[in-house]
This record gives structure tokens, sequence and C-alpha cells, in this order.
């Protein structure tokens, strides 16, 4: 169980996808690319590390419950590993309809 910034327990933790880089052109034409092909919606959040000769840091973020889940199903990662899987399965199903959600990648 996770505890939530508003006190609320939540039994399974929150999900979002998170492409980081220090180019904000590259990420921006990941967000088109990912807009035109999956209809999936991005923000944008930077990162300044305080530590010398650092750049900024881009964030790419997908927090909406269907892009997550669009994704998911049409772009393989490398990044979810197996031990995650029944994580993100459990978060992809809708409280009332406990549907069958499989990934593979």
């Amino acid at each position: 169980m996770v505890n939530s910034e508003d006190g609320v327990v939540r039994r399974i933790p929150k999900i979002c996808l998170d492409h980081c880089n220090t180019n904000l052109s590259l990420l921006e034409l990941i967000r088109t690319a990912l807009k035109d092909a999956l209809g999936i919606e991005g923000r944008f959040s930077s990162q300044k590390d305080t530590r010398s000769n650092r750049k900024v840091i881009y964030q790419l973020r997908i927090y909406r419950k269907d892009a997550v889940r669009k994704f998911l199903l049409n772009v393989e990662t490398p990044k979810l590993k197996r031990e995650k899987m029944k994580y993100v399965e459990n978060w992809l199903q809708e409280k009332k309809e406990r549907k069958e959600v499989e990934i593979t990648s």
C-alpha cells in the first residue's frame, strides 16, 4: 500500500510514463509522434540539477490511465520489468469492471 499526499492509502501505486532527456527538441518530436499515431497527450516538465556543469533535464510525462494503457498495448518497452507487470495490470483494470488486461513485452 502507498500513502498519497492527501493522506489516502492507495492499494495500487499510481503509474505515469516518463520520458527524460536533456534535448527538448527530441522530446517534442516524440510528443508529436505519440499525438499523431496514438492520440496520446503528453506534458512537459523540467528539472534543474543544482550540481555544477549539469544540463536541464526535460520530462515528457503521460498521466492519463487510458493513454498509459494505449501506450503499453502499442509500444514495446524494455523498461517495464516482469516483477512490475502485475502492478501495472492491476492499475489498468477498471474499479467496477475488473476486466482482464494483459500487457506483453
